[in-house]
């Protein structure tokens, strides 16, 4: 078996079609289909059974109970045994040779991931090509660096893995996890990476429905945001440059939450450490002046009179130093 595909799905009885005629009318063949069912409440595995019917190549998983995204790919790809495993999202699309192309490239590179270009379609069709890039190198400290520059980005999907990288090594999971699941599941499996390449090829659609552009955060949804924030900065934690760049990109992620309407009592279960890092001179390293200016005014009124009241001391020494 040369290639295994996980699907997980959940509510996407809409798309569903889409994403499995893609799959098994692939140019590629010899695959496997691994659709996981995450206790989806609509039709959606209705229709998975009838495509399972007629080709022996998909089989199903049920969930006993709803696990979400994360684990349920888990469960995905423990039982997977094609040499090599893809993922696609169940309201997504492959173009019909991706996984020949996907195939032929880490067989020929000999990398454990090989990561393509994408296709963002937006809500009315419109098309825009993302292209994935790791400037430094092929190996995972260049990845993690292209991470954290925004070269590449950190979905599961448009990607191929060797399936080593998941029978060899465990990694950590969290149920229901709703917000950056795959960055965390991602940068654990970079670790184990000798060689990661990229081609610019576009071997996935990503479509951006009418339901997931109107979806509004919940506190669940930030509350699993904060999880994978605190994730984040122990596992970068002593990575040196990584490390800056990962409190970076943690600063921002907060300034996200705190504009998207998180509640104050969800952002104060950050790590500790993270919130007693928040101070002007820090902070000053790793952000422009206006993010810290809208940070501090948007997380609490006290640190917003403490920068103003810095920034006052700041101008009498410099106008000491002036005279």
């Amino acid at each position: 078996m040369k290639v295994s595909v996980i699907v997980p799905v959940y509510k996407t009885e809409k798309f569903i079609y889409r994403c499995l005629d893609s799959i098994l009318n692939q140019s590629l063949h010899d695959i496997e289909i691994i659709v996981v069912n995450d206790c989806t409440p609509d039709n959606s595995m209705r229709i998975v059974t009838e495509y399972a019917h007629k080709d022996k190549r998909l089989h199903i998983i049920n969930n006993p109970i709803n696990l979400g995204p994360m684990l349920t790919r888990k469960v995905g790809y423990q039982q997977a045994i094609g040499d090599y495993i893809l993922f696609c999202d169940s309201d997504d699309y492959l173009p019909i040779d991706a996984l020949e192309r996907m195939y032929v490239a880490i067989e020929q590179s000999k990398a454990d991931i090989v990561v393509s270009a994408y296709t963002y379609i937006g809500v009315n069709g419109e098309k825009t090509k993302i292209i994935n890039r790791i400037s430094g190198g092929e190996a995972s400290y260049d990845a993690y660096l292209a991470l954290f520059d925004n070269e590449l980005k950190h979905s599961l999907c448009a990607k191929i893995y060797s399936r080593k990288l998941f029978a060899n090594y465990e990694y950590e999971t969290f149920e229901k996890q709703a917000n950056a699941e795959d960055f965390v599941l991602f940068c654990q499996l970079l670790k184990h990476v000798t060689k990661i390449q990229c081609i610019e090829t576009s071997t996935y659609n990503y479509c951006q429905n009418l339901l997931s552009a109107t979806q509004s955060y919940s506190d669940d949804k930030f509350l699993s945001f904060v999880n994978a924030i605190n994730w984040q900065f122990t596992f970068f934690k002593g990575m040196n440059e990584l490390e800056n760049k990962s409190f970076a990109d943690i600063l921002n992620s907060i300034l996200t939450l705190l504009k998207a309407g998180c509640k104050k009592n969800i952002i104060l279960k950050i790590d500790s450490e993270i919130l007693a890092s928040m101070s002007f001179p820090v902070l000053r390293k790793y952000l422009p002046l206006p993010k810290i200016v809208l940070l501090y005014s948007l997380f609490e009124f006290p640190m917003f009179c403490s920068f103003y009241s810095y920034c006052g001391r700041l101008k009498k020494k410099l106008l000491l130093l002036h005279d």
